[in-house]
């Protein structure tokens, strides 16, 4: 009975300070992962799929191509917005420091608030990069299966075909 009654206490200051500092360097080295990772993820999937059209399918059907602007524009797009957000979150703390050395310069006490709008930018800015990195994959992934499905069908010789017998074609046409 005793140990429920200490669990409806409120904390003592020193450690709410203490929780309360521990949340926020957790959150900081989340989001800085996280930062890392959406950049280094999208440009890894443009990199993959440039080697993907180069080394496994060289033509690509002419009706899939769509799927892989769209995953482009996504990854670019996750990209972009990665690092807007990063931009947003360190105006946000400049903004912070301002306000603090303005306190500490006037002798009273100190906002520490992030600025609203500078806040909720960098929430939808890094929602937005994770959505089209998301997309971006997932169209990578529909453009891939539907040129590797159609390589493993011919058995890998249908890439490079088409090309390969028009030359041939015109070769003999010369020859004739």
């Amino acid at each position: 009975m005793n140990d429920n009654n200490d669990q409806n206490n409120p904390l003592d200051p020193e450690t709410y300070i203490k929780i309360r500092q521990s949340y926020d360097e957790a959150e900081l080295e989340v989001s800085g992962r996280y930062d890392k990772w959406i950049l280094t993820l999208s440009g890894g999937a443009l990199g993959l799929s440039i080697t993907f059209i180069d080394k496994i399918a060289k033509n690509p059907t002419s009706d899939t191509l769509f799927w892989l602007k769209f995953s482009w524009g996504f990854l670019v797009i996750a990209l972009l917005t990665a690092l807007l957000s990063l931009v947003t979150s360190q105006s946000a703390i400049r903004e912070n420091r301002k306000k603090l050395d303005s306190a500490n310069s006037d002798e009273r006490a100190p906002s520490l608030r992030f600025p609203r709008w500078f806040s909720c930018l960098t929430n939808i800015l890094n929602w937005g990069s994770l959505i089209s990195f998301i997309l971006g994959v997932i169209f990578l992934c529909v453009f891939s299966f539907k040129n590797v499905d159609k390589s493993i069908i011919d058995g890998g010789n249908n890439y490079g075909k088409e090309a390969a017998t028009t030359t041939d074609q015109k070769t003999s046409e010369k020859k004739n």
